[in-house]
C-alpha cells in the first residue's frame, strides 16, 4: 500500500490511546489543532521543535513529550512526512527510557514503515539501533545483534561511521556480556577503525578503552588494564566536549584507581579515589553518583586495610556495604564481603570474617545461579527467536495484504463521503437559486399586478369622459366634442393596452400565453387575459378591478373558462393553470 495522507490519519487512532495512557485528553490534542490553525509555519519549525524536545528528554520528560505531539501535528497539516518519521523514532525512544517496551515498539514498527515507503535511511538506520538497544535491555542478544546489525548495514550504505561505531560497540558490549571476550573485542577495535576520521572520534576513543579495560579486568589482564584506563582519562582530560558529561571524569579517576588497586600499586591509586570523591560531591545525588561513591570507599577500605588502620577500614566497609545494600549494587557488594572475610581473617575477628564469608559464598552462588539462568534463557530465546523469524515473515505477508484491503476500503469510504458531501451541496445550490428565482417571480408578478391595475384605471377614465361626453352630445352639437366621444370609444375598443401587458407577462412567464392558443384554440382574448390573472396568483376582488366587472362576473368566467379547459367541476382551476 502507498504511503500517504490516509495512512497517516489511521495512526491517529494510535497515538490517541497512548496519549490517553499518559494522561493527556482529547481536549490537549485538539487544542494543539486549535492553536496551530492560527499560526504560519513551514518544516524547520517541525525541526527546531523536534531538536528543543530532545534537548529536554533529560531534565522534563512531560515537557518534551508535548513538544513532541505539537511537532507531530505541525508535520501532519503541513504533510511533512520526514518530520512525522522522526517523531515516531523520538517517541520510540522516550518510552523505551520509561521502560514502556510494548508501547515503543508499536511506534518504531509504524516509524519503519514509513522510513521504508519514503526512503529515509537515516532515520531508519537510527529505529533499528533503537530496536536493537530495547532488545539488549529485555536481554534478547540475539535479535540485540541482529536489529543492530540491520543499523550498521544501513550506515555503511549513507557513510554514517559515527552511527555504524555506535551499533558495534553496542555488539561489542553483548558479545563481552555473554563471556565471548575475543569477539567483543574484535567489535571494539572495528569502532576505532570506523570512527578514526570523524570529528568525534575521541569519544568512541574513550567508550571502546573504558569497555576494553572493562573487559580486561575480569581477566585479570591487569598492566593492560591500567594501560586501557590511563589511555582513556588521558583522552578525556584534553578534550573539553567529552568533560561537559558530569561523571565522565569521576568515572575514569574511579576506574583507573581500581586497576591501580588491583596491581597494588596504592600511591597511585589513593590520590585519584580522592579526585574521584572531590568531584562527586559537587554532583547532587543520583544512583551514578551513589555507585561510583561505594566503589570508591570499597577501595580506600581496602587500602586502610592493607596498612592496619583497621577502625578507618571498617567505617569504609560499613559506608560501601549500606550504598549497596540501599541501592541494589550486589556487584560491589559480593566484593565488600570477599574483602571483609580477608580483613577480618587477617585481624583476628573470626566471628566476623566467618559471617563474611557466609554473605560472600551468599551472593556468589546468587550471581553463579543468574549467570546460569541467564545461559539457559539466551538458549531459549535463540531457539524461540528462529520460530519467530518464521512465524513473522509469514504474518508479514498476510499484513501487506490486509494492509491493501484497509487501504482500499478507507479509500472507497473517503470517496464515499466526498460524493454525499458534493450531493448535498449541489442540491443546496439548487434549492437557493430555486428560492431566488421565486422571489424574482414574485416581485416580478407584483410589478404586472400594479400595471394591470394601472390600465384598468386607466379604462375607468376614458368610461368616464365617454359618459360625460354622451351627457354633452345631448345638450349640445359640437363637432370637436363628438368627434373626441368617437375618438373615445376607440380608444376603449383597442388592445393596446392588453398588448402592452402581454409584453410585460412574456417577460416573466415565457411562452405561457402561447402554449394556451396551442393547446386551447377555443379561448378568447378575455379567456387568456383571465388565465394571466390567475398565473399571477391574482384573487377575484383585484380580477374584477382590472375588467372593470363585479366578483360575481369573475366567478361566471371562471366557471365556463374551465369547460373550456376540458376540467370538471371536481377539479382545481388555479392547479392547473400554475401547471402550465
Amino acid at each position: 500500500m502507498k504511503f500517504d495522507d490516509f495512512y497517516i490519519k489511521s495512526v491517529l487512532l494510535i497515538l490517541m490511546i497512548l496519549l490517553a495512557n499518559r494522561g493527556l485528553s482529547q481536549d490537549y490534542y485538539e487544542g494543539i489543532n486549535i492553536e496551530l490553525g492560527h499560526l504560519e509555519y513551514d518544516t524547520n519549525d517541525v525541526n527546531n521543535i523536534l531538536e528543543e524536545s530532545k534537548a529536554l528528554a533529560n531534565s522534563n520528560y512531560e515537557s518534551a513529550n508535548q513538544l513532541l505531539d505539537t511537532a507531530f501535528q505541525m508535520a501532519i497539516n503541513l504533510d511533512y512526512k520526514r518530520g512525522i518519521a522522526k517523531y515516531f523514532m523520538r517517541k520510540a525512544f522516550f518510552y523505551g527510557n520509561l521502560n514502556q517496551i510494548d508501547s515503543a515498539k508499536l511506534f518504531l514498527n509504524i516509524g519503519l514503515e514509513i522510513c521504508e515507503e519514503m526512503n529515509y535511511p537515516d532515520i531508519e538506520s537510527r529505529m533499528y539501533y533503537t530496536w536493537g538497544n530495547l532488545n539488549y535491555f529485555e536481554r534478547d542478544f540475539y535479535y540485540a545483534i541482529k536489529h543492530h546489525n540491520q543499523a550498521i548495514e544501513i550506515y555503511k550504505k549513507i557513510g554514517d561511521a559515527r552511527g555504524e561505531g555506535l551499533a558495534m560497540n553496542m555488539i561489542g558490549n553483548i558479545y563481552l556480556e555473554q563471556k565471548e571476550d575475543a569477539i567483543g573485542e574484535e567489535y571494539y577495535r572495528r569502532v576505532l577503525s570506523v570512527t578514526k576520521n570523524i570529528p568525534d572520534s575521541n569519544l568512541f576513543k574513550l567508550i571502546v578503552w573504558n569497555n576494553l579495560a572493562s573487559m580486561l579486568a575480569k581477566s585479570d589482564n591487569i598492566d593492560s588494564t591500567v594501560y586501557y584506563n590511563k589511555k582513556s582519562l588521558n583522552i578525556l582530560l584534553s578534550d573539553s566536549n567529552l568533560l561537559k558529561k558530569k561523571y565522565r571524569l569521576p568515572l575514569s579517576y574511579t576506574n583507573l584507581s581500581s586497576a591501580y588497586m588491583l596491581a597494588d600499586d596504592y600511591d597511585k591509586a589513593v590520590p585519584l579515589i580522592y579526585k574521584s570523591l572531590s568531584l562527586l560531591a559537587e554532583i547532587g545525588d543520583d544512583r551514578q553518583k551513589l555507585r561510583l561513591r561505594a566503589i570508591n570507599h570499597l577501595n580506600l577500605a581496602i587500602y586502610h586495610s592493607k596498612k592496619g588502620e583497621t577502625a578507618i577500614a571498617e567505617q569504609y566497609f560499613d559506608s560501601s556495604y549500606k550504598s549497596n545494600a540501599e541501592n541494589g549494587f550486589n556487584d560491589i557488594q559480593e566484593t565488600v564481603f570477599e574483602n571483609q572475610y580477608e580483613h577480618y581473617k587477617t585481624y583476628g575477628k573470626f566471628d566476623l570474617a566467618l559471617a563474611a564469608h557466609e554473605n560472600f559464598l551468599m551472593y556468589k552462588d546468587s550471581s553463579a545461579s543468574k549467570i546460569q539462568n541467564q545461559l539457559v534463557q539466551d538458549l531459549k530465546v535463540k531457539h524461540q527467536s528462529e520460530k519467530k523469524e518464521a512465524e513473522i515473515a509469514r504474518l508479514t505477508e498476510d499484513q501487506k495484504i490486509k494492509s491493501i484491503l484497509i487501504g482500499g476500503l478507507v479509500v472507497i469510504i473517503l470517496l464515499m463521503i466526498l460524493f454525499v458531501v458534493n450531493l448535498v451541496s449541489r442540491l443546496r445550490q439548487r434549492r437557493t437559486l430555486q428560492i431566488a428565482m421565486s422571489d424574482k417571480i414574485d416581485a416580478q408578478n407584483k410589478e404586472l399586478t400594479s400595471m394591470s391595475l394601472f390600465l384598468s384605471e386607466k379604462q375607468s377614465i376614458y368610461e368616464e369622459l365617454s359618459e360625460k361626453l354622451n351627457k354633452i352630445k345631448a345638450d349640445a352639437n359640437y363637432d370637436n366634442i363628438l368627434e373626441m366621444g368617437r375618438s373615445m370609444k376607440k380608444k376603449l375598443k383597442t388592445e393596446q393596452g392588453w398588448d402592452q401587458f402581454t409584453r410585460n407577462f412574456t417577460r416573466v412567464h415565457p411562452q405561457f400565453i402561447d402554449q394556451l392558443g396551442e393547446n386551447f384554440e377555443k379561448l378568447t382574448t378575455n379567456d387568456k387575459k383571465l388565465c394571466a390573472f390567475i398565473k399571477m396568483h391574482m384573487g377575484n376582488k383585484d380580477i374584477a378591478s382590472i375588467l372593470n366587472i363585479n366578483v360575481n362576473s369573475v366567478k361566471q368566467s371562471k366557471t365556463r373558462l374551465k369547460k373550456k379547459l376540458g376540467l370538471e367541476a371536481k377539479d382545481d382551476l388555479n392547479s392547473f393553470i400554475q401547471s402550465i
